[in-house]
């Protein structure tokens, strides 16, 4: 399930509204959240505005499951529950066609952590030094440990399988253009887009194009894949409703 999140202005914050994010992002690990500049369309919105005024407005944005909007710290408990809640809608409803349509656009946030490399070096067994070790990074110059290439598409590829497009796409295709190195303790933006498809008897087959950036919006890489989406699970159309 994909959470949208959109901050108020921020003129009268009375708590930290960026922290607040941070703690339930934490307890719902299985949840992808994005901003709002990444996709105008979501399964479910959080609005966290700082006050009582609640002024934030979610223009153009459209949330399957409906908003929830945030005026205090206290409710951190209650919006994790609400999540909760919509997930298992969310599961429910999976079991319709999933719909996508040419054009649309969406994406999600990852912070690039050493949990991760460890666990990528052992099931890879990829122990290259710029992975691994602080000294051997800085013998050669770079700021910090590299955070693996191939783990950024893996990433990519997980959140194409099971929210856009979706639940049973099955990747053809792939080209990678690695544009800039990313580091450990980084935080990247991805945003796909659906480009375009080709229609046969069982199945469509849809060419996509993520951009991934690094929170200076410094391009990371390229990835344009096929995918093949089912007629089973999906219905695919040429522009958005």
């Amino acid at each position: 399930m994909l959470v949208g999140i959109k901050y108020c202005g921020g003129c009268n914050s009375h708590f930290d509204r960026v922290k607040f994010a941070d703690n339930v992002k934490k307890q719902l690990p299985e949840i992808y959240f994005c901003s709002v500049e990444q996709a105008k369309k979501v399964d479910y919105l959080v609005v966290i505005c700082g006050c009582s005024c609640v002024c934030a407005q979610t223009g153009d944005i459209y949330s399957k499951y409906g908003e929830f909007f945030v005026s205090h710290a206290g409710q951190e408990e209650q919006l994790v529950q609400e999540i909760k809640r919509k997930a298992l809608q969310y599961k429910a409803d999976k079991g319709s066609l999933q719909k996508i349509c040419v054009g649309e656009i969406t994406g999600f946030r990852k912070t690039l952590t050493e949990a991760s490399i460890m666990l990528f070096t052992d099931v890879t067994r990829d122990f290259n030094p710029v992975y691994v070790n602080d000294d051997f990074a800085k013998e050669i110059n770079l700021p910090k440990r590299v955070f693996p290439p191939r783990l950024l598409t893996d990433y990519i590829s997980a959140f194409m399988g099971t929210v856009f497009p979706g639940n049973g796409a099955l990747l053809q295709e792939e080209k990678t253009l690695y544009v800039r190195e990313a580091f450990v303790g980084d935080t990247l933006y991805a945003n796909i887009k659906f480009l375009y498809f080709e229609e046969h008897e069982n199945y469509y087959l849809g060419t996509f194009l993520t951009e991934c950036a690094d929170l200076q919006q410094n391009t990371i890489l390229t990835y344009q894949s096929k995918h093949l989406l089912p007629k089973k699970m999906f219905e695919v159309k040429d522009t958005i409703a």
